[in-house]
């Protein structure tokens, strides 16, 4: 398995009588048809565990997904995966931004049920601590999910505090489907009432790739989303740049998404009001992710998000009628998007905990 780097193996995980696991980076720019198809029995348990009603997880998709990592520039991307074996048990991912940001590593460790309190996560950790100080990172952030209750567990085991509760929330289309498509439905009438609370704005659906004559002003849109809430998280405001969004649209395009994105522009100026993006993968063609949603400050109060909203979810229903769920990610303290989607029927399928700690601290517990 060339990309997996077995001469760089970390033995780690030998305590208390568990048997050694073996940590070797895994290159995601070679990766080989031996390392995904050593993976997939690793990926598919763990999304089985957290999301059992997606659909499993394939040897396409899962080199995708790898591969559109591996060619991130603004947000630098390492892996390892934890052997017993020959079988993968654990893996980790570090994300740290090159662009804002530079003091944040975002670490994502996933370990099997059956190796769970043998020294693993530990293990990942290890990795993830001797990556911040050759990055220079000094913070570690992360998260975790109510179906995954031994990741709160390990979190505080290691010094992080609770810096922000999340929710995963869901919009069940076959059980709302007649209150929101219906005759009547709440979807035709927010997208009729639109003109009448919005007078002098327009929908317009924007294609993806994005043309290069709207990344400039459409990076200034993005910003918005630094508003939403980020709890007591120590992380400073993301800044977007045409290389972003191009970066953003050829990740799309590696990991195989289908990504719309519909905006509200102010007609007498031409300016770019709001925006909302879904994303739809035929390796999951049940869910659609609705992505980043956003207003800019000057022109709220005129129920854009609404009318974005209801206006995506016509077309979901017109050209992905396979689409039964949309699924998206908030901070519970975000009142104004909870309030559509609640209205709208999203219902919050798991609650999660954003969680920071310093890396000196982790240290200390490790």
């Amino acid at each position: 398995m060339s990309g997996l780097g077995r001469d760089d193996a970390t033995m780690a995980g030998a305590r208390d009588g568990a048997p050694a696991v073996a940590l070797r980076p895994l290159d995601l720019a070679r990766l080989s048809d031996e390392d995904v198809r050593a993976l997939v029995p690793l990926a598919r348990a763990l999304r089985q565990e957290s999301r059992p009603g997606d659909a499993p997880v394939t040897e396409k998709g899962l080199r995708a997904s790898l591969a559109a990592l591996a060619a991130l520039r603004e947000l630098r991307v390492e892996a390892v995966v934890a052997w017993a074996g020959v079988d993968a048990v654990g893996r980790a991912l570090a994300f740290m931004p090159v662009v804002d940001n530079l003091h944040l590593l975002q670490f994502d460790p996933q370990v099997l049920p059956a190796w769970r309190r043998r020294g693993v996560g530990r293990a990942l950790l290890r990795w993830a601590l001797q990556v911040a100080r050759r990055h220079d990172r000094t913070l570690i952030v992360g998260g975790t999910g109510a179906r995954v209750p031994a990741g709160d567990a390990f979190a505080t085991a290691f010094g992080a505090r609770a810096s922000m509760q999340a929710s995963v929330n869901e919009l069940d289309l076959g059980e709302h489907g007649e209150r929101l498509f219906g005759s009547g439905g709440l979807v035709a009438a927010w997208i009729d009432d639109g003109p009448r609370r919005a007078p002098g704005y327009e929908l317009a659906w924007i294609p993806r790739p994005l043309p290069e004559e709207l990344l400039a002003p459409f990076a200034a849109l993005k910003s918005a989303m630094n508003d939403a809430p980020r709890g007591d998280l120590q992380v400073e405001d993301r800044v977007y740049s045409e290389e972003t969004l191009r970066e953003i649209d050829a990740y799309d395009a590696a990991a195989g998404l289908e990504a719309w994105t519909l905006a509200a522009r102010h007609v007498a100026s031409g300016a770019f009001a709001g925006f909302t993006e879904v994303a739809w993968s035929p390796e999951n063609p049940a869910i659609a992710f609705q992505g980043d949603t956003a207003v800019v400050p000057a022109h709220r109060g005129h129920a854009l998000g609404k009318w974005l909203k209801a206006t995506v979810l016509e077309r979901l229903r017109r050209e992905r009628p396979q689409v039964r769920v949309v699924r998206t990610g908030n901070a519970d303290t975000n009142e104004a998007m909870l309030g559509i989607n609640h209205a709208l029927g999203f219902r919050r399928a798991e609650g999660g905990t954003v969680y920071q700690v310093e890396v000196a601290e982790a240290a200390r517990h490790v």
